[in-house]
């Protein structure tokens, strides 16, 4: 079972405040995840000191808002609705719903 405890802080890029939520784990390597929700994740070793995670967000601090940024674009996509008329392909097959 991984022991895990959970904390918030944030960072500023270009006048934009970022959260992001600091993940103690009993891992070896410092590591950043951006989600679908564009949430940043940084996941660090039990011992870490703070100092080097404020470090190392703030080294990323333009990574991170590039992520980001990809990452609620995604979210934006629209969902494909299903209506009669339009038209799908499966197989390589045009099908038209009824």
């Amino acid at each position: 079972m991984e022991l895990k405890e959970k904390m918030k802080s944030e960072i500023t890029v270009q006048n934009e405040t970022i959260p992001y939520r600091i993940i103690r784990s009993k891992r070896k390597t410092l590591s950043i995840e951006i989600t679908l929700q564009g949430e940043a994740l940084v996941r660090i070793p039990m011992g870490s000191k703070m100092e080097d995670v404020q470090r190392l967000v703030e080294s990323k601090g333009s990574w991170i808002q590039k992520k980001r940024a990809e990452m609620l674009s995604k979210k934006q996509v629209e969902e494909k609705r299903y209506e009669d008329g339009i038209t799908l392909y499966y197989l390589g097959d045009a099908i038209q719903l009824k």
